[in-house]
């Protein structure tokens, strides 16, 4: 851990405030001016995390997210000459398109004015 409370015997995270980015942390307080005692939020940047809680659920969820980021990486940005001649042919029948010069075209459409 990093900052004003390392050091600090570890404790358990006792919530997680996604919105904040911020951990809140077992044994982690602070006392305020009338007495009372608030746990302190913590960056998680500033957290070592030594041991998770595996459920059957997390795990699924952990495998899930995993086997979605393998499929996904595996392509993405990635080059192969096959991959770089299919785009440049898929280009090439894409622009054999006519073009039409715009001024021939305006000119054509609008009557000119003669006297």
């Amino acid at each position: 851990m990093r900052g004003h409370f390392k050091g600090q015997q570890v404790g358990k995270v006792t919530q997680v405030y996604r919105k904040r980015f911020c951990l809140y942390i077992e044994r982690i307080q602070r006392e305020k001016a009338n007495g009372t005692t608030v746990p302190v939020a913590i960056h998680p940047s500033n957290v070592t995390i030594v041991k998770l809680k595996m459920d059957k659920n997390r795990k699924q969820t952990l495998d899930r997210r995993a086997k979605g980021r393998e499929g996904s990486n595996a392509k993405k940005g990635k080059y192969t000459p096959e991959s770089a001649v299919e785009t440049s042919d898929a280009k090439k029948t894409s622009d054999v398109s006519p073009k039409v010069d715009a001024e021939s075209k305006s000119a054509e459409s609008s009557p000119s004015k003669t006297q």
